[in-house]
């Protein structure tokens, strides 16, 4: 959030109240352009001020951070890729994701997604060499 001045809180807060005295509903984009700050802050003093909290202000839930590239439905399609084809490298899967979703990723993201899913080629390579066993019995 933006620091603002004591002078620019103070104009935000006679703004809104001004607002409120008139009965109007406070014009958000108006009042931040006038002082030069964003419509959250307008947001957050008016939220003080009435004491309301259920004003328009955009939370994001879940985990902080942008979201992931890959979906995980996505995930589970390349499980089912590695269960079909498990000598398949993260090139290849990234690959996949283009041909199949249209989706232009970094082989680095390929391969944190597949260590957050415990999928390490190790782990592939037993399990593919345990259905080739299975397979000759």
């Amino acid at each position: 959030m933006v620091r603002l001045s004591v002078g620019q809180v103070k104009t935000i807060k006679s703004s809104i109240r001004s607002y409120h005295a008139h009965d109007e509903p406070v014009d958000y984009e108006v009042i931040a352009f006038a002082i030069g700050c964003p419509k959250s802050a307008v947001y957050y003093h008016e939220r003080i001020i009435t004491g309301v909290d259920n004003l328009p202000i955009q939370i994001r839930k879940g985990k902080p951070g942008p979201r992931p590239a890959i979906q995980p439905w996505m995930q589970d399609e390349i499980v089912k890729l590695w269960a079909r084809k498990p000598e398949t490298c993260q090139d290849e899967i990234v690959d996949f994701l283009y041909d199949e979703f249209g989706l232009k990723i970094h082989q680095s993201t390929v391969s944190r997604c597949l260590s957050g899913l415990k999928s390490t080629r190790k782990v592939m390579k037993k399990v593919a060499a345990q259905q080739n066993e299975e397979l000759r019995d």
